[in-house]
Parts: C-alpha cells; sequence; structure tokens
C-alpha cells in the first residue's frame, strides 16, 4: 500500500487511537518497565494501535481535524488511556505495599533489594509479592483480559468519552 494513498483523516484517527493505546500500555506495569526496551514498547503500541483501528474506524464519527482540537482530542485519549491502564497499576501497588507491611512485621524491614522496575529500593517480601502477581496476572491472562478492555473502550467514540 502506498502512504499517500491515505487520506489524512484515516491517519488522524489512527494518531488518535494511537494516542490512547500509547496512555493504556504506559499505564500498565506489565507492558511498561524500565527493563522492556524502547524499540519493543513502540511495536507494542503499534501493533495494538494497527489492531484496534479497524474497531474504531467503524464508529466515528464526523470529527473537524483542525489543530486545536486535534491536539485536545489526542490529549484527552492519552489520559483516558493512562487511568485504563492506572487500574491493574494500582493493583499491583497495592500487592507491593501489602508486602511492605508483611516483611515489616516479619522483621525484615532492613533486608531491602533494589528494584530496576521502578529504581528504588524496596522489601524482600514486597518483591516476591510483587513477582508472583505479575505472574498469577499472567497465568490468569490479564494482559489479554486489559487488551479487551481497550478494545471495548472504543464503542465510545473519542472525544465523547
Amino acid at each position: 500500500m502506498d502512504l499517500q494513498l491515505i487520506p489524512i483523516d484515516q491517519f488522524q484517527t489512527f494518531l488518535v487511537c494511537t494516542a490512547r493505546v500509547a496512555g493504556f500500555i504506559g499505564a500498565i506495569p506489565i507492558y511498561f518497565s524500565n527493563q522492556t526496551p524502547a524499540r519493543i514498547k513502540i511495536s507494542l503500541i503499534f501493533a495494538i494501535s494497527l489492531l484496534l483501528f479497524p474497531v474504531l474506524s467503524l464508529d466515528l464519527p464526523a470529527v473537524s481535524f483542525n489543530p486545536l482540537s486535534f491536539l485536545l482530542l489526542t490529549i484527552n485519549e492519552t489520559i483516558l488511556g493512562l487511568l485504563l491502564g492506572l487500574m491493574s497499576r494500582l493493583i499491583f501497588t497495592a500487592v507491593e505495599f501489602g508486602g511492605t507491611v508483611i516483611g515489616y512485621q516479619m522483621g525484615f524491614a532492613a533486608a531491602n533489594v533494589f528494584d530496576p522496575q521502578h529504581g528504588n529500593q524496596i522489601s524482600l517480601i514486597s518483591q516476591f509479592q510483587n513477582v508472583f502477581a505479575i505472574l498469577i496476572f499472567l497465568a490468569l491472562d490479564g494482559h489479554h483480559l486489559f487488551i479487551r478492555i481497550a478494545a471495548r473502550s472504543y464503542q465510545l467514540p473519542p472525544g465523547k468519552s
């Protein structure tokens, strides 16, 4: 397909879709950590955007894409994606906090390890529970569930959420 044959309104719609997916992927700790290379993150955002774009383009009303409204719409979609991904981040933060409390009560307050994902020191039990929660999340197909949530979030057209 020749890039010159893509209409500008479809390309702008794809950019709006990519903004929501980038915000969504940026907030989920499974997909977006310091250990994941940037090329993989960008490729994942682009691949999911390509998969979700047909879902979005079917229900899209006519929107004027002048520069200011396009910028505001893109910011709106990025914030909506961040809010969708915040749900999983809250779950993992609660698990990490619970591990910190348990480790403190067990007497492991001085035993800390370096967490490369966040760039700080956390307790040993907290790190164990965080890794265990990630494994449970992946085993229960939580990562696929959040991609389905991202697809269903497009049932409301962009800018109407």
